[in-house]
């Protein structure tokens, strides 16, 4: 499932000027990824350790990455819950 852009996404983009966009797509999917062309920073937030093939999630990350990529997972600890 892809997550839509939001409300607050479309606001603080036009509040701050900024190019930022929200380009949905499946990372696997190579047809996909073909003419999205290249970006300053690729945000990617808990996909790749779901992936059978991380690596080549991560190899797809960097080839749309012009500068950054910023991948996020959250981490619980053994014994601790997240409130």
């Amino acid at each position: 499932m892809t997550a839509p852009e939001t409300d607050a996404f479309r606001e603080a983009r036009k509040a701050n000027g900024s190019k930022a966009r929200f380009v949905p797509g499946k990372l696997m999917d190579e047809e996909c990824l073909i003419g999205l062309g290249e970006f300053d920073v690729v945000f990617c937030w808990e996909t790749l350790h779901r992936l059978a093939e991380p690596a080549r999630g991560l190899g797809h990350l960097r080839r749309l990455a012009g500068e950054r990529v910023v991948v996020g997972a959250e981490v619980q600890r053994e014994g601790v819950v997240a409130n």
